[in-house]
C-alpha cells in the first residue's frame, strides 16, 4: 500500500465522478476506473463515503509512465461520463468542481482544487489558512463513510473562489 492514498472527485452537472489516484514518489496519476454517483447535491453522505473509501482502498504504488498520454486521452472518459455534452476539456473544466482526498498519517484531507485552464490541469489552493482561496477540511482516517461523505459534500458545496472561472 502506498504511503499516501488519494482519490479524485469531480462534480459535473449533478453527477459525481470518483477516481483512484495511484502514486509513485509523492506524485499521482488517476486510474481509469471511475465510479459514478448521480443526484448531487442530494446524494447520501454515507453512500458517497463508501465509494470514496473503495477508491482509496484501490490505491497502489506504480511506476511512472514512460510517456504521458495526450490530454485528449485523459479527458475523453471524463467527457463521456458527463450528463451534458462538452465540446472540449477546457469547457468541461469550467463547469466542473474538483476535490482531492489525501489520506496520510492517520487523517484525511479533503480539499477543493482550482482549474488550470491553460495546462488542462488542476492545482491546490494555498496552504495559508488566511488565504481566501483555501477550502479544506480534515477528518480522521478511521472516520466512517457518513463523516467522509459529508466532508466531501461540504467542500464541493463551498462557493466558488473569487475570480474563478464560472
Amino acid at each position: 500500500m502506498p504511503e499516501k492514498r488519494m482519490a479524485a472527485i469531480y462534480e459535473i452537472d449533478g453527477r459525481l465522478l470518483v477516481r483512484t489516484v495511484d502514486s509513485w514518489g509523492g506524485a499521482g496519476i488517476e486510474d481509469k476506473h471511475t465510479d459514478v454517483l448521480d443526484g448531487y447535491p442530494d446524494v447520501m453522505p454515507d453512500e458517497l463515503g463508501r465509494i470514496v473509501q473503495a477508491a482509496l482502498a484501490r490505491c497502489r504504488e506504480v511506476q511512472p509512465p514512460s510517456s504521458w498520454p495526450p490530454l485528449r486521452d485523459y479527458a475523453r472518459p471524463l467527457l463521456e461520463l458527463s450528463p451534458r455534452r462538452y465540446r472540449s476539456y477546457r469547457s468541461w473544466q469550467r463547469a466542473a468542481r474538483y476535490a482531492q482526498i489525501a489520506e496520510k498519517a492517520g487523517s484525511m484531507r479533503v480539499e477543493r482544487w482550482l482549474p488550470d485552464l491553460g495546462r488542462g490541469a488542476w492545482f491546490p489552493a494555498s496552504d495559508d489558512p488566511q488565504d481566501e482561496w483555501t477550502y479544506m477540511t480534515a477528518v480522521p482516517a478511521d472516520a466512517g463513510p457518513a463523516v467522509l461523505g459529508a466532508a466531501v459534500l461540504t467542500v464541493l458545496g463551498a462557493p466558488p473562489w473569487q475570480g474563478a472561472p464560472s
